[in-house]
């Protein structure tokens, strides 16, 4: 089954002045690693430092295969780039198609963790009537996603394709969207949300 690799960090001051030092990683990956269906990773718009690597590999169990390399990480190559606070690892299970998302001109990546209590089906309860309505808003065929993360069963990560951030404000903006806002603030603590451009390797 196939999963989503998700890692976040904040490049280095050396790799924010020269974007090469991301080269090596970038021909590690279009090399063709075993297991790698597809690479998209953009900048965060918010603070145009922090990068976002969604990795498609066709199971969890290929990427466990690279991770045991005697070589790994440095196999990779993104050590330079990596600044401070070190590199954060996530995968994760969608619950629909996610290439949409990940292909847009703009990806929402919406990082949550859940309050103590709440489970996956307070989860539906609120963004599939959500995500609904942002599907009817969001015309261009950028359905809303959702997936849990494998580490940790009470976070998980919405994804969803916009034309541009405007669009999304100007969808959440809205007096109807108001409930679903409240009903996310009810559900999770811990809550991060940024936009990112990404490319495809």
């Amino acid at each position: 089954m196939p999963v989503v690799e998700l890692a976040t960090w904040v490049l280095s001051d050396a790799c924010l002045k020269d974007k090469t030092l991301l080269n090596p990683a970038i021909d590690f990956f279009k090399a063709g690693a075993a297991g790698v269906k597809s690479v998209h990773y953009g900048i965060a718009e918010e603070d145009q430092k922090t990068m976002y690597l969604f990795v498609v590999w066709e199971s969890l169990e290929h990427h466990k295969a690279l991770m045991a390399r005697p070589d790994y990480p440095k196999c990779i190559g993104l050590g330079p780039t990596i600044g401070e606070g070190g590199l954060k690892m996530r995968h994760i299970e969608y619950l629909y198609d996610f290439m949409p998302a990940l292909t847009a001109p703009v990806t929402e990546v919406f990082l949550m963790k859940l309050k103590d209590g709440k489970t996956m089906k307070d989860v539906d309860a609120v963004f599939q009537p959500l995500g609904d309505a942002i599907d009817k808003f969001n015309v261009n065929n950028y359905p809303s996603n959702r997936g849990k993360v494998i580490e940790d069963p009470k976070q998980y990560c919405i994804t969803i394709g916009w034309d541009s951030i405007k669009a999304h404000t100007d969808c959440v903006g809205q007096e109807s969207f108001k409930p679903f806002i409240e009903g996310i603030y009810n559900l999770a603590d811990e809550m991060n949300l940024i936009h990112v451009p990404l490319k495809a390797l």
